[in-house]
């Protein structure tokens, strides 16, 4: 079976950090044959804003923004398919 740590945390009322609970586990109730922190495969994606739309010279259905990441103060230009995207709004960035 496989289940995650917050759920194990929220259902049994637990503090103790991911790696404790999994060792808990492994002492008191039986065998854990893996285990996996999500954390890591998330590490690179960034939310950020969008400061600045243009629209794509070369394209109707480009559009070019400049975002700032929430992490990070630099901005960055990029080029996304959707025009529909507004000053303001925070996009996922990788």
């Amino acid at each position: 079976m496989q289940t995650s740590i917050n759920l194990l945390k929220q259902f049994g009322n637990i503090s103790e950090p991911g790696e404790k609970i999994i060792e808990l586990i492994k002492t008191q109730i039986g065998a854990v044959e893996n285990s996996h922190c999500i954390e890591d495969d998330y590490k690179d994606i960034f939310v950020a804003e969008i400061v600045e739309k243009k629209d794509h010279p070369d394209s109707d259905k480009l559009g070019i923004y400049q975002i700032t990441m929430t992490t990070k103060d630099e901005t960055i230009q990029v080029v996304a398919g959707d025009r529909s995207l507004k000053v303001g709004d925070k996009v996922v960035t990788a």
